[in-house]
């Protein structure tokens, strides 16, 4: 094959990868390293292609053969990418290549791209060719402006442009703007997006996109070597920064693996109650059932739960030992589930789960539960002497075979940990560096209503703000209720009940570019009665006995329709009542969740039609005495036969239900 014929083939193979119909609309990096041409498999090495096809030795018309060919691309329709891709490749090839103590220097460069063409040359052919690259690489310049206008002219059908320059060294930073970021890095990336709440608010500009990357990268994340480096390098900042706000501005806001995969998290949760453990799955957005397979063999079944927040998994459901040391991937047709290994486990109280689970590291000032394996207890407790709050302690018992769990950790020196975690081995350094996140929260206070609203909290109790720490100093901005001021971001809580006393009522907050509000509420709901010391010894509470209905039950607001099932097959609709106007008053139209429903004596489930389809859930254990149905009923029951119908539990009960109600109308 000639060197033309090959330099052809490379051109096809490149223009399918990297600019086919599957990038529409997405943002395309020309990554080209040494593995991921491997992966795409010409009958030759590339660089030997691109060697051939060039003038190596011409001094004045080294690149023309490309300039050449795409004088004569320009001629026709123009309708694929421009015949320099090959050569382009080559050139961000060489600049995977710079070694880590090189960072962007020219002569570094230079230097690799003419190792990439000429492997095997002496010192002195080498650095001959060097010297001409540099002085004709002007033309290489030109021809990445070429591919950026064209995919321009495409009006995204091929892909959205990433090509960036700028900084100290303009003419290399075509190049080495698509070097930073690997294919993996971009899926890690969309972990961050999401992090930033980019498809909630935007996508911020490129220095506050910068800056929330190196917090968010202060954690192991799995990002590559060369991009956390670019992440501490100005020149190569400058040019990452343009990469990444093109990679946000056009995020399609789904959480991916690099198959395609959309990630979501195994997590380990417990009940030091019960002192009990399971695994929980959230929901992710758009996707309503999956099975993946596990590793060695046996399945886990996932389908949306209750009111969706969270999968019921069915299946071989893997070790919480073996899994959390070792961590584990599972994937199947549209998730990917991940559990990383560590030797620390860190868990806080989660409100979608309601209990202790597992994230992503320790949080000052937080309550946490951390499971430590055996071997790391010592250090840890060396570390907890130092840093946390009186009152943690081992438990006796462990939940878990070979590991130690430590109750009642409250980290309130996190300094002490961070002079630590240079000794640590990386185990336990990871899971103790502390997780700020990228995005203010507001921690503590003591939250009320969580059923009807979010954050709710009672006076006197108001929350603090946690500004994220990065390894910089910073002041961020914060407006309270139409009131502006500057804090410091230093990872410590700023205690709003001290800028009060707050009002009852909702407060307006925002701070960097983060909606924070919050309501203050005196009580919910009437005045407690004291308990009378002559009366009943139960006052106010449901024994098990009498009858079955009366009891209230939540139904959330702004379902398609809603109805109480008794026992008898009767079908009594649910309607949604306005919002109380103590509550209106207090929280606004609209910012309710729930209502306070009391079905009929009877009742024995109530079932709920969303946007997700039916989901029935239990009221009273009483089994079905049903003879006959109206016809309404029978509509209803009809409906509800559906396989996809999801019921929240007690499902042996529920088939019983089901069978009754098939006889009866006849199916």
């Amino acid at each position: 094959m000639t060197g033309a014929d090959s330099y052809a083939q490379w051109q096809e193979i490149l223009a399918c990868r990297y600019f086919g119909d599957a990038q529409a609309g997405r943002p395309v990096l020309l990554f080209a390293s040494d593995e991921e041409l491997a992966e795409l498999g010409g009958s030759g090495s590339l660089t030997d292609a691109v060697a051939r096809y060039l003038r190596l030795a011409d001094e004045t018309q080294l690149f023309w053969p490309v300039e050449a060919a795409v004088a004569r691309w320009r001629r026709g329709s123009r309708t694929e990418p421009p015949p320099c891709l090959p050569l382009l490749a080559v050139t961000v090839l060489a600049a995977t290549r710079m070694h880590r103590d090189e960072r962007s220097a020219p002569n570094a460069y230079y230097i690799r791209l003419a190792e990439a063409l000429k492997p095997s040359a002496p010192p002195d052919d080498l650095a001959r060719l060097r010297d001409r690259l540099s002085q004709a690489f002007d033309v290489v310049v030109a021809l990445w402006r070429v591919l950026h206008d064209w995919l321009g002219g495409m009006q995204g059908q091929r892909g959205i442009s990433t090509i960036r320059t700028g900084g100290h060294f303009h003419r290399i930073g075509y190049p080495l703007s698509q070097a930073l970021v690997r294919a993996e890095d971009r899926h890690r990336l969309t972990e961050f997006f999401a992090a930033l709440g980019i498809d909630r608010g935007g996508a911020p500009n490129q220095d506050s996109i910068l800056y929330h990357l190196r917090i968010w990268a202060s954690r192991p994340r799995g990002l590559s070597p060369r991009l956390v480096m670019a992440l501490q390098n100005d020149a190569d900042s400058q040019l990452l920064g343009g990469v990444l706000s093109s990679l946000a501005e056009h995020w399609d806001g789904v959480v991916r693996e690099r198959a395609g995969l959309r990630r979501g998290r195994l997590r380990a949760c417990a009940d030091t109650d019960s002192w009990t453990m399971w695994w929980e799955v959230e929901r992710v957005a758009g996707i309503n059932e999956d099975v993946v397979q596990l590793p060695g063999g046996g399945e886990l079944k996932l389908s949306v739960r209750g009111d969706g927040d969270l999968y019921d998994l069915d299946g071989d459901m893997p070790t919480f030992s073996e899994a959390l040391r070792n961590g584990l991937h599972a994937r199947g047709t549209q998730l990917a589930l991940h559990v990383p290994a560590a030797d620390v486990v860190a868990m806080r109280k989660d409100p979608t789960i309601g209990a202790w689970a597992a994230h992503a590291g320790v949080v000052a000032f937080e309550d946490q539960v951390l499971l430590v394996a055996a071997a790391a207890a010592a250090e840890v407790s060396r570390i907890l002497e130092a840093s946390a709050a009186a009152g943690w302690k081992p438990a006796r018992a462990s939940m878990l075979s070979g590991w130690v769990t430590f109750l009642n950790v409250r980290i309130t020196n996190p300094a002490a940990v961070e002079d630590a975690l240079p000794g640590l081995r990386e185990g336990v350094a990871s899971a103790l560096r502390q997780d700020t996140g990228i995005l203010p929260v507001l921690c503590h206070g003591l939250p009320v209503g969580r059923g009807l609203g979010r954050r709710h909290y009672l006076a006197g109790g108001e929350p603090d703000m946690l500004l994220p720490a990065g390894e910089q100093t910073r002041m961020v901005r914060a407006v309270l209720d139409g009131v502006e001021q500057e804090f410091r971001a230093a990872g410590f809580p700023v205690p709003l009940r001290v800028l009060g006393p707050l009002p009852a009522g909702r407060h307006e907050l925002t701070a960097d570019r983060t909606d924070l509000s919050f309501t203050v509420v005196q009580t919910l709901g009437a005045q407690a009665v004291p308990v009378d010391p002559a009366g009943a010894a139960v006052q106010g509470a449901w024994v098990g006995t009498g009858n079955p209905g009366g009891q209230p039950v939540l139904v959330r607001r702004g379902l398609h329709e809603a109805h109480a099932l008794l026992d008898d097959g009767t079908v009594a609709p649910v309607e949604e009542p306005a919002v109380p106007a103590w509550l209106k008053a207090l929280i606004g139209v609209g910012a309710t969740y729930r209502f306070e429903y009391v079905p009929p004596p009877g009742t024995a489930w109530i079932a709920e039609r969303s946007q997700l389809g039916w989901r029935v859930r239990p009221v009273h254990p009483t089994l079905p005495a049903m003879h006959q149905l109206t016809a309404a009923a029978q509509d209803v029951w009809g409906r509800l036969l559906d396989p996809a119908t999801r019921i929240a539990s007690d499902q042996d009960r529920w088939r019983l239900y089901t069978q009754a109600a098939e006889k009866l109308i006849g199916r």
